[in-house]
């Protein structure tokens, strides 16, 4: 009877702060992809345009800002990629954290967390 008490806040805390937030980081992981997409395109277009020119100075000095947007982009991928398990993380530990007397939770993407910590959480 206590777990399917338990079951439906989870349900509820779900729909209120966790699905929120998949659907805010799904929406920035979409975004990511078009922007990579466009920027595939255009960088394509200089490609062409610089071959069609055929300076070598113009062409380095068009490379100079290219890579260091590539470089940006990148940054940009590993930064949501590292943010997003944390972060959904997280909000299961503060779910977790509000019923039981563990204290604190708190979570490093480098660590892991036991198994057995979710499965005691459903029992009580």
């Amino acid at each position: 009877m206590a777990s399917t008490k338990r079951l439906e806040d989870f349900r509820i805390y779900y729909n209120h702060t966790i699905h929120p937030e998949l659907i805010r980081m799904e929406l920035h992981r979409k975004r990511l992809i078009r922007l990579f997409i466009v920027s595939f395109v255009i960088l394509l277009g200089i490609i062409a345009f610089e071959l069609f020119v055929g300076v070598l100075a113009l062409t380095l000095l068009i490379a100079i800002p290219i890579v260091i947007y590539i470089i940006w982009l990148i940054y940009q991928a590993q930064k949501f990629r590292q943010n997003f398990k944390p972060r959904i993380v997280q909000l299961l530990l503060d779910f977790i954290d509000d019923s039981l007397s563990y204290g604190t939770l708190s979570y490093e993407a480098k660590y892991f967390l036991p198994k057995s910590l979710f499965f005691i959480c459903w029992y009580f």
